[in-house]
């Protein structure tokens, strides 16, 4: 997945989301170049890892949970990758794991 490197393209991937927010952000242009600053400029700083769960602490304690567990995710999603779903479906005993084809992260 390739992130954002400037201001347009945020903006760009921000009006993919939905179409609730596409029409607030289209309505609001000063908003909209204020949101898209501000999740550029956040996500740049940080590493990506944070928003992946792979590499977090949390894997090895996945285990641990012990109640059945529905992982619903959709296959294009951008933010989240499916593969960390995926991740959850293999590491969380008891799941039950739906891929909905064609949806993204919301």
């Amino acid at each position: 997945m390739e992130h954002p490197k400037t201001i347009q393209e945020q903006k760009d991937m921000l009006l993919k989301v939905e179409k609730s927010l596409t029409d607030y952000l289209l309505e609001h242009p000063d908003k909209f170049n204020e949101i898209a600053e501000i999740t550029l400029n956040t996500n740049a700083n940080r590493p990506f890892e944070i928003y992946t769960i792979k590499q977090s602490d949390l894997v090895s304690r996945l285990q641990e949970i012990k109640v059945p567990t529905l992982i619903i995710h959709g296959e294009v999603d951008e933010i989240v990758p499916i593969e960390s779903a995926e991740l959850l479906d293999r590491e969380i005993p008891n799941t039950r794991f739906h891929r909905i084809p064609n949806v993204g992260h919301w």
